[in-house]
């Protein structure tokens, strides 16, 4: 880019003896004045002839007459291209095929934990379990129930049995022949019967009320009397034979026949002093209570049969012989389907109660989904634990694979099936690509590629580990490779190189054409500047586009001793003087 020199403008000055000198009046001193002026003159005439010879004596010499430094520098032709590959490095995670926090489908009380962090476990192998013991209950009522309505059910299904229509036609006749009594009322004889009841009742009151007797209690004092006499002869005759069975004279037998009688004599005479102070105490209120009690009874009974039965008694009777018969009906006509399809449904009914208790128990144990490692334990026994509360995690070690977000302009480079290296830490391995996720992930806007890693490298390699993989995406756009070195610094900021241009013939000088005329075979050119703009840098190279053109000869070496407008040639082309 070529820059215009500023405009300069030219400040007329004062001569030094017109500035400093100061004002004369016209009218005075002509012949002083005169001499000043006539002296300035002779000094700017001479100061003009010395600056004339030294200029004349630092003229230039022709081109003809002085040597013209050419320099050597190193070049490369550029040739345009359409697009460039830029290598790109996408980072994702190592996983294992399947990660499961495990829990149990219903909450309660975690009982125990059979395994532990760093286990390896098969699949359906029993890991944790829940209390039970509230549904084994369960389970024992609804199977009780359940065998109860089956039992009813086949008595149903089989019909009655003949002592229960026997017994039915009974309780039919007996509710009949109750009410054809009190429709025919109270006969004499059950009149007469329930006058002695009442008098029987009554003697009993009065002789409660009356109280004991004396003969009764001297009675009963004699007979505790002799009961004691009694008592002390069969200890004596206890005693004595005692001493023969200790002597060997007498068996066992005969002692423990002793024995017996004198617990009978003692229990007796325990029962005669009770009677005793029973008498001696009098009659108690209770007992006279109860005694009229039953003399009210009799009484109302014998006022009811005097007065004839009432007729809500009548249609009690009737309604009884009514339920009767229907009961009877029902038996001899038989269970009806209805009935019997309402005691299947129940059962049923009681089935499914069954086994939702026996799936409640089926979870409470926790097993492995598949096989792998327990890689955390994230409860204790003894917890209440929640539905679904994760309990163990468990990874599968089967084979590992890794996701890696890819934009959505170069996950067409991964072909389902083909084959990546996929660096993880300081090695590389080689992953085969799986799938494609079809969504982009919200955050990222990329979309994930699950490549699998050899099994091979298990143990080697561990979820959770960072994983990358390098792509290299062609980029559509003109420009030109250029070497760093041929560039240089800019005008504000901006970058540039240097090109060959070709001196025209009417341009050249007499030295020019000598040196031509010397060195047929050396192409000699005029350095110019270009500006440039770096599209992508890749290591020792840039992609660059300006105001260059293809075929163009560019500066790679020595660029920095080089100007714009300044002659070189370049370094493979020999060149002499």
């Amino acid at each position: 880019m070529s820059s215009q020199a500023p405009e300069s403008k030219v400040i007329p000055q004062e001569s030094p003896l017109e500035s400093q000198s100061p004002p004369i009046a016209r009218n005075r001193f002509p012949l002083q004045r005169f001499l000043l002026l006539s002296a300035g003159a002779i000094l700017l005439l001479s100061g003009f002839a010395i600056a004339a010879k030294e200029q004349t004596s630092q003229t230039p010499e022709p081109a003809s007459n002085r040597a013209i430094a050419i320099l050597p520098v190193q070049t490369t032709r550029i040739e345009p291209v359409t697009s460039y590959q830029v290598s790109r490095s996408y980072t994702g995670e190592v996983a294992s095929l399947r990660a499961s926090e495990l829990g149990f489908e219903r909450g309660g009380k975690l009982m125990a934990i059979a395994v532990d962090e760093g286990d390896w476990v098969g699949v359906g192998q029993e890991l944790a379990y829940l209390d039970t013991s509230n549904l084994q209950a369960r389970q024992q009522e609804l199977l009780a129930g359940r065998d109860r309505s089956v039992a009813q059910l086949r008595e149903m299904e089989a019909g009655p049995r003949v002592e229960a229509i026997a017994a039915a036609r009974a309780n039919r006749d007996r509710a009949r022949a109750q009410l054809e009594e009190l429709q025919a009322g109270a006969r004499s004889e059950d009149i007469a019967a329930a006058r002695a009841q009442q008098n029987s009742a009554l003697a009993q009151l009065q002789e409660l009320q009356a109280g004991p007797r004396s003969e009764n209690i001297d009675g009963a004092r004699a007979a505790l009397n002799n009961i004691e006499e009694q008592l002390k002869l069969a200890r004596l005759q206890r005693d004595r034979r005692q001493i023969l069975y200790s002597e060997g004279a007498i068996s066992r037998e005969q002692l423990d026949q002793l024995d017996t009688e004198v617990r009978a004599l003692q229990a007796r005479l325990d029962e005669a002093n009770s009677q005793l102070d029973e008498l001696l105490a009098g009659t108690r209120p209770e007992s006279i209570a109860a005694a009229r009690a039953r003399l009210d009874e009799a009484d109302s009974r014998l006022e009811e049969l005097l007065a004839g039965t009432r007729p809500e008694r009548i249609a009690a009777a009737r309604a009884s012989l009514d339920q009767a018969q229907s009961q009877l009906d029902e038996l001899l006509a038989g269970t009806r389907q209805e009935t019997i399809a309402a005691a299947r449904a129940l059962v049923q009914q009681q089935e499914a109660s069954i086994a939702s208790v026996k799936i409640d128990i089926e979870k409470s144990v926790l097993t492995a989904p598949f096989s792998g490692i327990i890689s955390a334990r994230r409860l204790d026994e003894g917890t209440v634990v929640s539905q679904g509360q994760a309990i163990l995690r468990l990874v599968e070690q089967k084979a590992v694979e890794v996701r890696i977000g890819i934009p959505a302009s170069a996950i067409s480079q991964l072909p389902i099936g083909s084959k990546w290296p996929i660096k993880i830490g300081e090695e590389s391995y080689l992953a085969r690509v799986a799938s494609i996720l079809p969504e982009l992930d919200s955050s990222t806007r990329t979309q994930t590629a699950i490549l699998i890693l050899d099994s091979a490298v298990l143990g080697t390699v561990a979820p959770g580990q960072t994983a990358r993989l390098e792509l290299s995406q062609g980029i559509p756009t003109v420009g030109y490779w250029l070497p760093t070195a041929a560039l240089v610094q800019g005008e504000r900021g901006l970058w540039s190189c240097y090109a060959l241009a070709e001196i025209a013939e009417a341009e050249a000088t007499e030295t020019i054409r000598a040196i031509k005329a010397k060195n047929p075979s050396t192409q000699i050119y005029i350095v110019e500047q270009r500006d440039l703009e770096v599209l992508y840098a890749n290591g020792d190279r840039v992609l660059v586009r300006g105001t260059i053109q293809a075929g163009d000869s560019i500066v790679t070496g020595g660029a920095q001793r080089v100007v714009p407008g300044q002659l070189v040639r370049r370094a493979t082309e020999s060149f002499e003087f």
